[in-house]
């Protein structure tokens, strides 16, 4: 469970959007024109920093845990003990929690932008990703909250999505 809850925290802090407090404003300016920018009156990260965070979170932290999660909760649904089934719950809630928000967040920037698809991804197959991990997450939500046995059934969450070349 504490691999589940670092790989949350740190998928819900790259929808964050991080502020410089202090007095080294690394030359940065507070955004004063734009009320409806997330932080009007204060200093945003410059870009490089932001996509040097997002590149360490991904690589460091992101990648390792996910294939770690997903085999660790795979092990426990495999091993069918009944005293297991609030650890496969709580996995289950927290993973679909962070595909949703995920998703919400991926909607809302793509409509803010004024594109008519769900994902800011470029990436067709991304998208459909996303999509299908949603989907799965879903039916496996589905069927824990129903108590029916038809789980073995469910569509299985990928271990790997694709990554396209950069």
């Amino acid at each position: 469970m504490s691999n589940l809850f670092r790989l949350w925290f740190a998928v819900r802090r790259t929808a964050t959007t991080e502020h410089i407090a202090g007095d080294d404003t690394l030359d940065m300016e507070p955004e004063t024109v734009d009320r409806s920018y997330p932080l009007f009156g204060k200093v945003p990260l410059p870009p490089v920093m932001i996509q040097q965070l997002d590149m360490i979170l991904t690589l460091g932290i992101l990648q390792p845990l996910r294939k770690k999660v997903l085999e660790d909760f795979q092990k426990i649904v495999l091993s069918n003990k009944p005293s297991s089934w609030l650890t496969v719950y709580l996995i289950t809630f927290v993973s679909l929690h962070s595909c949703a928000s995920v998703s919400a967040e991926n909607y809302k920037n793509a409509r803010k932008h004024g594109l008519r698809v769900r994902c800011l991804s470029p990436y067709s197959d991304t998208r459909q990703a996303i999509s299908d991990s949603t989907a799965s997450a879903s039916i496996r939500n589905a069927c824990l909250c129903l108590g029916t046995p038809p789980c073995c059934q469910c569509v299985p969450l990928p271990l790997s999505l694709p990554h396209p070349a950069m």
